[in-house]
């Protein structure tokens, strides 16, 4: 009830927006730990505040993605085919990449979500208003922006390419370390 009123609130203000690493099955168990360990004595005695990680593996990641896809559906934010799709491609570099470029994986879609997506979808509702202004029809709906936004997540390849594929096939290589692409925006669990 929490993450779907929340989801709904996000919904209103125009985002779609959640954190997988606080998102997910079990909801209530993660906003309990986070009640009890929101502040962490340091090593030095300080409290400091304590950082929750996302899913250490995609199968995790799915779990919560599951939970996020029923709540859009229920509220009729997107259709289930674009979020099925989304999910797919997630999939897709996971098992390409393997374990050992998930971290780059995760952070790289959670940025998606978090940044590309709406700038997506402030760049379909100008080309909306351009439309209308000239007479012509656009596929964006405004009371459903989400949709025609996952819709076209797959069809972002310069994002996909750059972000994932390159740096991936970088790792693999032993070119460079994962860490070397990670900028602690969206860190995973290590388990």
């Amino acid at each position: 009830v929490d993450q779907l009123s929340a989801l709904a609130d996000l919904l209103k203000h125009n985002s779609c927006y959640v954190d997988l690493s606080i998102w997910g099955p079990h909801g209530i168990r993660i906003q309990k730990a986070m009640k009890v360990s929101g502040l962490i004595m340091s090593p030095g005695g300080e409290l400091v505040q304590h950082e929750y990680k996302g899913p250490p593996d995609f199968e995790h990641w799915q779990a919560c993605w599951e939970v996020y896809q029923t709540a859009m559906i229920m509220l009729d934010a997107c259709a289930p085919p674009y979020l099925i799709a989304y999910s797919a491609l997630i999939g897709h570099y996971a098992k390409r990449y393997g374990a050992r470029c998930w971290a780059l994986i995760y952070q790289m879609e959670t940025r998606f979500r978090r940044e590309t997506m709406e700038r997506g979808r402030r760049r379909a509702s100008a080309e909306l208003d351009k439309a209308i202004v000239a007479g012509q029809t656009h596929d964006f709906d405004p009371a459903r922006p989400w949709e025609y936004i996952f819709r076209k997540a797959a069809d972002e390849p310069k994002y996909w390419h750059q972000n994932v594929e390159e740096p991936a096939i970088l790792i693999i290589t032993g070119k460079f370390t994962t860490e070397g692409f990670l900028d602690g925006d969206a860190p995973i669990c290590s388990s």
